[in-house]
């Protein structure tokens, strides 16, 4: 009897996490509109805007910093910081480490622009109306994170 019951709870915890994943990508979707009607304007890609925003949020990275935490390869990653410094956004700085590896951050028009960009998508935030517990929605944010960390290691 427990064996059963074992493999029901784990049947229904697999539709549950596929449930969950269907309803994030469906997020994704809004919050991709949400950009564009936010940053519509800035004349960035999506890719441009993700990279732009990790440089701003985690601070100077270096383009294999970069690739690994967004699953993308060095070369795309390469790509998108020569458009952003051809766009003065980013710079390059040393890296004491590696003579090679520079570390890529945001100018100081790029941090300006960023956290222009950073205050219209806070303020949609505020303005949506959404009444949930901070404690939900810290705790939903971690099982994001575990769901997503377990997914990558599955299939790295």
């Amino acid at each position: 009897m427990t064996n059963r019951l074992s493999v029901k709870k784990t049947k229904e915890r697999a539709w549950a996490l596929v449930n969950l994943a269907d309803e994030v990508l469906r997020l994704s979707i809004s919050i991709k509109q949400m950009e564009k009607e936010i940053y519509g304007d800035e004349g960035m890609s999506e890719n441009e805007l993700a990279v732009f925003f990790d440089l701003f949020v985690l601070g100077p990275q270096t383009v294999p910093m970069l690739a690994r935490s967004r699953g993308a390869t060095r070369q795309r990653i390469q790509q998108i910081m020569d458009i952003l410094l051809k766009r003065r956004l980013v710079e390059k700085k040393a890296n004491p480490v590696h003579a090679t590896s520079v570390f890529y951050a945001l100018t100081g028009s790029g941090a300006r622009k960023a956290t222009g960009m950073s205050s219209r998508e806070r303020r949609f935030f505020l303005k949506l109306p959404l009444d949930v517990n901070l404690r939900v929605l810290e705790s939903s944010l971690t099982l994001l994170r575990q769901v997503r960390r377990a997914i990558q290691d599955k299939i790295a």
